[in-house]
């Protein structure tokens, strides 16, 4: 199943998987995040319709004014997902534990997997702090 298919299916408030230079047709500046939601994003600039370079997830806390960031490669988030999360007064929060090696092609699935977690969770704030918890 495609990724955009599953998350939508599976994922209260998934907006759908785009890449990174997309990110503002997600969260529109001038416009505040709507706490609950999240996004797969491909780290490739461009168009990913040749399979893309990495996928991760974001999502806009329920309970905070954080913006979550999830790389499998536990690697922080490029500097224009952050400003934008900035830029309304959130914190950007990820957990710098790689749970993926370079040499890996799953970072796809491992992102819906913890956005499903995170979305599922009572508290995802909480939630997120276990993820980076080996």
């Amino acid at each position: 199943m495609e990724l955009n298919e599953w998350g939508k299916k599976f994922i209260p408030g998934f907006l759908g998987v785009r890449a990174r230079s997309q990110f503002n047709e997600l969260y529109p500046p001038g416009r505040p995040m709507k706490p609950g939601t999240s996004a797969i994003l491909n780290l490739d600039y461009g168009d990913y319709a040749r399979g893309g370079t990495h996928w991760v997830g974001v999502r806009v806390a329920k309970d905070a004014p954080v913006l979550m960031y999830v790389d499998s490669f536990g690697l922080p988030p490029p500097r224009d997902v952050s400003i934008r999360g900035r830029l309304e007064g959130r914190g950007v929060l990820y957990p710098d534990v790689a749970y993926q090696s370079f040499d890996e092609v799953n970072c796809g699935p491992r992102a819906l997997a913890a956005l499903h977690y995170l979305a599922g969770a009572k508290n995802d704030l909480e939630a997120f702090g276990q993820l980076g918890q080996r």
